[in-house]
């Protein structure tokens, strides 16, 4: 509906009917630096972000403020690229790793390789190794899985919910929050003495304030990437050719050991283009939103108080005005668009954008170099389901050794061993 209603606008801002509220759909990309970049006494993060507070609670992505800036700074530092790539082998390790154990369970749904690897990944990357446990691996991914749906129906619901519904989602956030918080409190446990965990620490945050933050870099940092990296194995799998040039790239990129060169990722123009392509496509975080907290002028227009604005990546991507051939998967266009904002824009873009391009280049790199992917019954795009985020798509895969003059001695070293 988004999408269709901004390729119709002739107005960069589009009135939207969601409410007693006064929403407006933000069509125009220029405008969006200049919203996100706002004082927060004229715009801030708004009533739709501060839902996420029931599971979240207080952290950097639901906070605004002094504090919210302090934390900010000291993620951005924790969580950038240059830091990020200090875990690279590990990471290449962990992708590996469970590829082949993939591989040779024959077909498998993208959304679940996609959990796996994702869940594993951030945590690499926020303490330098693994810390989470199967189990609660599991229990993590069914508590986020059980509280999206009712976010997502509470997120834009028009009417307020009659009073055993609220009585039920007060019980399901309850529930929910309690179990996350006992995961949280065993992997700072284990994580003990760790960048992140000292990193927060020098804030002097309370032990509810530190698991709120942990907790949302766990399933921001997760339940994104896992999004992402399902509709990359789909593309990888729809369009083998670019798989090969990917393949080809590996081979250029890793030491005499078979390990890839940190140093040579960002000369890696394919994979990178490939995975930027699929998050203009496919962009987990398919909407932002903001709200007006002083009347304010956007474009020539007066904005009135508690007015909620909506920035779509999901319809900016897919605009012909702003992509060539916007449905067309290509890796050849330009990224260095007002337009392109799959983690947002400003200062205010998302902190872990560094890791999320780290951890979905690498497996990219790893996975296209290693095996063929192939789309079981489906090769036309599967339905979108849009969510808090987007959802992953629904399809089943399989993978194929490749051949050797593509593998990196690594891959072909670790499928043998």
């Amino acid at each position: 509906m988004l999408a269709a209603r901004g390729r119709e606008a002739s107005a960069p801002l589009v009135p939207l009917a969601l409410g007693p509220r006064s929403v407006v759909l933000v069509v125009d990309p220029h405008l969006i630096k200049p919203i996100l970049r706002a004082s927060e006494d004229a715009i801030d993060k708004g009533a739709l972000v501060r839902k996420l507070r029931k599971v979240l609670g207080l952290s950097s992505l639901t906070m605004g403020g002094e504090a919210h800036q302090g934390r900010r700074e000291v993620l951005h530092q924790q969580l950038s690229r240059g830091m990020a790539q200090n875990y690279v082998p590990e990471m290449c390790a962990t992708i590996r790793q469970i590829a082949i154990r993939t591989v040779l369970q024959g077909e498998f749904a993208a959304a679940d390789l996609a959990s796996q690897l994702a869940l594993k990944l951030i945590c690499i990357a926020l303490f330098g190794r693994q810390v989470l446990s199967d189990e609660d691996e599991v229990a993590l991914v069914r508590s986020v899985k059980e509280i999206e749906g009712d976010l997502q129906r509470s997120m834009f619901r028009v009417l307020p919910p009659s009073p055993w519904q609220m009585l039920k989602q007060s019980r399901l956030h309850r529930d929910a929050r309690e179990q996350m918080a006992g995961i949280v409190d065993r992997v700072a446990a284990r994580a003990r003495g760790t960048s992140v965990l000292s990193a927060l620490s020098s804030l002097q945050l309370t032990l509810g304030e530190l698991r709120d933050e942990l907790l949302t870099m766990l399933i921001a940092g997760y339940h994104t990437t896992a999004s992402a990296a399902a509709w990359l194995f789909y593309c990888l799998a729809t369009h083998p050719f670019i798989a090969e040039q990917i393949a080809d790239e590996a081979r250029r990129v890793v030491d005499t050991s078979g390990e890839i060169k940190p140093s040579s990722l960002p000369k890696a123009s394919t994979s990178l283009s490939f995975v930027r392509e699929v998050l203009r496509l496919y962009p987990p975080a398919w909407w932002m939103s903001r709200e007006v907290k002083q009347d304010f002028i956007v474009a020539g227009r007066n904005l009135r108080r508690g007015t909620t604005l909506i920035i779509c990546p999901w319809q900016l991507h897919r605009d012909p005005r702003n992509f060539d051939a916007p449905e067309a998967f290509s890796i050849e266009r330009s990224f260095a668009v007002p337009a392109y904002v799959p983690f947002g824009s400003g200062p205010r873009a998302c902190v872990g954008m560094g890791v999320a391009l780290l951890e979905l280049q690498l497996m990219t790199l790893e996975l296209a170099s290693a095996f063929e992917f192939h789309a079981i019954r489906q090769t036309m795009p599967p339905k979108v389901s849009a969510g808090v985020i987007l959802s992953p798509p629904n399809v089943m895969l399989s993978m194929h050794v490749r051949q050797p003059r593509f593998r990196t001695r690594k891959v072909a070293m670790a499928f043998h061993g």
